[in-house]
């Protein structure tokens, strides 16, 4: 199909000599090759993007040590906590005589081989193919809606948008996209052939396959077969959207089938759909919270709540809308509109290294997406998806999790299908300078992105292995997440988390039962004041029956964050 404006401007494709250099192969092994320079600056163990990376590694080391296929942590103190109240590792649950952290089998399995040869940088290979897969959905996308390569739409994906962030770390978010990203392709397929059942049945099965990853999977895909069974209904086409729902249901519900079926033969129980179940009856609720996150998620260009700062993000977000919609009214303003962006941008670089946790603010190619993708035609049906969708992640996105991440992970799948969208409208606009505008800031935005990657990942280690390497028999963290990120590097060490107040006293209790003589109890702190602190811990002793603060200490985390660790030994 050939996009068509309302003006039936023609498609801009790229130009002959671009589309003889690069085959699929040749780019896809240029990506690859990126991706794995960029993460072996990354350490191996301890110190993620996240703290639930944390607990997949700690996981994959603990099948490789026992060459078994169920996904434990295991538990030191399983003996004195059966319930695995103050586990180190947030978040695990008992299933039968094992403790699982995982949530997402498929992905485990399939980097276990890979862990086993190489470790966890040889791992990384399935979420970076998963990086791969979901750039070469957006230029297939990119290509249904336009014709031509639509190179410039996969060098984008790939390399200038969070699908680079997210396939230096072990987490599902790139496969998630991928899948879900080939659901939208297929979508289409069936948008543009309504007598076209079987892209329907894969379209389903696609979006099955990424809810096994990630739950946002589920609306994404809800979304997408919606809308285009509703569009089918208004060309009076009744059957075949009858048709149309029922198949990508069919494939849908197969894959999650087969999906809880592994998970009830290795864990005897089915978690992914309750997982799903749990969201959805959460959605909703906590209406203040989801509003504020959907701004943060959606705009935020510093990682906070502030108001101010958030705002900043979304004038940043209006001022590329502008940029766009003064160049289709060929005003010379245009180009004076950077001027203002880069000054935003130049304040959040001064800030510091940190996440950016707006999805617009990663992937800036969105704002020609909403400012000019509605003047051709082939490109609403997506945007029409995008904005069924969206509102709905909000409604039912895990709530908590706003500020400490990159680019609004949540929103990947709708960020890339924009991308592809907002790739292809630029092309038609034709304006060179709003075009390497555009494309300078995604590249400048991925890079802050891998800059700070490789600074967290590597702070976080260093101040977790000198956690390890302390003389303390056992340490509590609090807050609790924390821990997680120590990943492997835990297994072999006696730290229990509290995660809640009354969590603390029972913490103690453990290690008194455990015969534990001194441990260190580890909070976060944003300045270094041993003696505060210690009469701090003299006045809240209650919470440590049996035994004494000794001494406080500091190990730098990150950014001015420090580890707090006070001293506690057994009384008498």
């Amino acid at each position: 199909m050939s996009i068509t404006s309302v003006t039936d401007a023609p498609a801009a494709t790229a130009p002959p000599s671009v589309v003889r250099r690069w085959t699929p192969l040749r780019a896809g092994a240029v990506v690859l090759a990126v991706y794995v320079v960029l993460s072996l600056f990354n350490p191996s163990a301890a110190g993620y993007l996240s703290t639930d990376t944390g607990g997949k590694t700690a996981t994959l080391e603990m099948m490789s040590r026992s060459g078994g296929v169920t996904p434990t942590v295991g538990y030191w103190a399983e003996e004195f906590d059966a319930e695995g109240r103050v586990h180190p590792f947030w978040f695990t649950d008992r299933v039968g005589d094992e403790w699982v952290n995982v949530t997402t089998l498929p992905m485990l399995y399939l980097a276990k081989p890979l862990y086993e040869l190489g470790g966890y940088h040889l791992a990384l290979l399935v979420p970076m193919l998963g990086g791969l897969a979901a750039a070469f959905a957006a230029r297939s996308i990119a290509r249904g809606l336009a014709g031509g390569d639509q190179w410039m739409t996969f060098w984008l994906a790939a390399l200038a948008s969070p699908l680079l962030v997210y396939s230096l770390d072990f987490w599902e978010h790139t496969l998630g996209a991928a899948l879900t990203l080939w659901g939208f392709r297929a979508m289409l397929e069936v948008w543009t052939n309504p007598t076209s059942w079987l892209p329907a049945l894969l379209a389903g099965a696609a979006f099955g396959g990424g809810a096994t990853m990630r739950t946002e999977s589920i609306v994404f895909g809800f979304a997408a077969v919606a809308v285009v069974c509703l569009w089918l209904l208004a060309r009076r086409l009744l059957m075949s959207s009858v048709l149309v729902g029922a198949l990508a249901g069919v494939g849908f519900v197969a894959v999650m089938a087969l999906n809880s079926a592994l998970e009830n033969a290795v864990l005897g129980e089915v978690r992914r759909a309750g997982r799903a179940t749990g969201t959805a009856a959460a959605g909703g609720g906590k209406i203040g919270i989801r509003i504020e996150e959907a701004f943060i998620t959606g705009f935020g260009l510093f990682p906070t709540d502030d108001p101010t700062l958030i705002g900043v993000g979304v004038l940043l977000f209006g001022l590329l809308v502008a940029a766009v919609v003064l160049t289709l009214n060929r005003s010379e303003r245009a180009p004076m509109v950077f001027v203002g962006v880069g000054a935003l941008l130049l304040l959040r670089i001064v800030a510091g290294l940190g996440f950016v946790p707006g999805a617009t603010m990663t992937v800036p190619i969105v704002a020609v997406a909403v400012a000019a993708g509605w003047r051709y035609l082939p490109l609403r049906m997506p945007l029409v998806i995008a904005a069924v969708a969206v509102p709905l992640v909000w409604a039912f996105q895990f709530t908590g999790g706003a500020i400490p991440q990159w680019g609004g992970r949540y929103l990947l799948p709708g960020s890339i299908l924009l991308l592809a969208v907002g790739s292809v409208a630029l092309q038609n606009i034709g304006n060179q300078v709003l075009t390497r505008g555009f494309v300078a800031l995604s590249i400048l935005l991925s890079l802050f992105g891998v800059g700070w990657t490789y600074e967290r990942t590597n702070d976080f280690s260093e101040a977790l292995h000198a956690l390890a390497a302390r003389s303390e028999e056992a340490l509590v963290f609090r807050p609790a997440f924390m821990a997680r990120e120590a990943g492997p590097l835990m297994l072999d060490e006696q730290w229990l988390t509290a995660g809640y107040d009354d969590d603390l006293p029972f913490a103690v209790d453990v290690l008194h039962r455990a015969g534990v003589e001194r441990f260190g109890y580890v909070e976060l702190a944003g300045e270094v004041d041993a003696d505060d602190a210690m009469e701090e811990a003299r006045e809240n002793s209650d919470a440590f029956g049996g035994f004494a603060p000794v001494e406080v200490s500091y190990i730098e985390l990150s950014g001015g964050v420090y580890f707090q660790v006070t001293t506690f030994t057994r009384l008498g």
